[in-house]
C-alpha cells in the first residue's frame, strides 16, 4: 500500500504565535508522519515534492504516478478572525468514498484526544466537495478524479493563540494521532518487531501556563478565582461555573 503525504504549500498562512507559518509547521508534521510510518508500519510513505503546488497536474498527478492509493493532506486551520477562539481537528472526506470519510472521522478524534484544549467545531468531518459552488477543494477533488482517495486533515486552528502553541509543541503527538488514524483505518499492519505505539503521556499537572495565559492565569490566582493548580487540565462545567461566580463575588467563595 502506498500513501501519498502532502503537508500544506501557504507560507502566507502566518500563525498567531511563534513567528511561524502553515507550511513550516505542517511539513515538519508530516515529515514525522513519514518517518514513523516507514519505521514501524508495512506500507510505502511517499512524501510530496515540496516545491510543487496541489493543482491537478502537480501533487495529486505525482501521487497517481507514483501509484498511491491513499492522498493524505495535512493543513492546519484559520477562522478568519484573528485573534480566534476556534478549537479542534477538522477533516475533509470525498463523498464517494467510504475510506476517505472514515480517515476523516478517525483523524479528528484522534487528533481531538491528545489535545487538552477542547474542541468547539459543530462540524467535525465534512464533506470537502460542498465548498466553491460544489467544486470543493483541489486536494479532495484531483486526487480523487485520478483514483486516488484523498482527505485533508486540518489538525486545529494557527489563529487561536492557545491551539497555535500547541501544534507548534506538540508535533510528535500530532504525528502519531494522524497515524493511528491512517494504519487503524486501513488495518495496515505493523513491521516484525515494530514497538507498540506509546501512550500519550498523562498532563502534568504541575505544569505552567502557556505563554499567552501567563498574565491572566497569575491575576485569576491571586484573585482567588482559581488555586492555580492545573492550569492545562480541561474543566468541568461545575468547575468553570464555580470560577465564574467567584470572579464575580470578588475573590473564592
Amino acid at each position: 500500500m502506498k500513501l501519498y503525504i502532502s503537508p500544506s504549500n501557504q507560507p502566507s498562512n502566518k500563525y498567531i504565535v511563534g513567528n511561524t507559518n502553515e507550511k513550516a509547521e505542517m511539513e515538519a508534521v508530516a515529515a514525522k508522519v513519514k518517518a514513523i510510518l516507514d519505521k514501524d508500519f508495512d506500507c510505502e510513505a511517499i512524501m510530496a515534492t515540496l516545491t510543487m503546488g496541489i493543482n491537478s497536474n502537480e501533487r495529486p498527478q505525482e501521487a497517481k504516478n507514483k501509484g498511491c492509493q491513499y492522498y493524505i493532506a495535512i493543513h492546519s486551520n484559520a477562522a478568519g478572525v484573528s485573534p480566534s477562539t476556534a478549537s479542534g481537528a477538522v477533516a475533509f472526506y470525498h463523498p464517494d468514498s467510504a475510506e476517505s470519510k472514515k480517515i476523516g472521522a478517525a483523524a479528528v478524534r484522534e487528533l481531538n484526544e491528545v489535545c487538552q484544549i477542547p474542541p468547539n467545531r459543530a462540524s467535525q468531518a465534512v464533506s470537502g466537495m460542498t465548498q466553491f459552488n460544489g467544486s470543493g477543494y483541489g486536494e479532495v477533488r484531483s486526487p480523487m478524479q485520478k483514483g486516488v482517495i484523498p482527505v485533508i486533515i486540518e489538525v486545529n486552528f494557527h489563529d487561536n493563540p492557545a491551539t497555535a502553541q500547541w501544534i507548534i509543541d506538540n508535533k510528535d503527538a500530532i504525528a502519531g494521532a494522524i497515524v493511528k488514524a491512517v494504519v487503524g483505518t486501513l488495518g495496515i499492519s505493523k513491521k516484525e518487531g515494530a514497538p507498540e505505539a506509546p501512550q500519550p503521556p498523562a498532563p502534568d499537572k504541575q505544569a505552567e501556563p502557556s505563554t499567552w495565559a501567563a498574565e491572566a492565569w497569575a491575576w485569576a490566582k491571586a484573585a482567588g478565582i482559581t488555586d492555580g493548580t492545573n492550569p492545562q487540565i480541561q474543566c468541568t462545567r461545575e468547575q468553570v461555573v464555580t470560577m465564574i461566580y467567584r470572579a464575580l463575588i470578588g475573590g473564592k467563595g
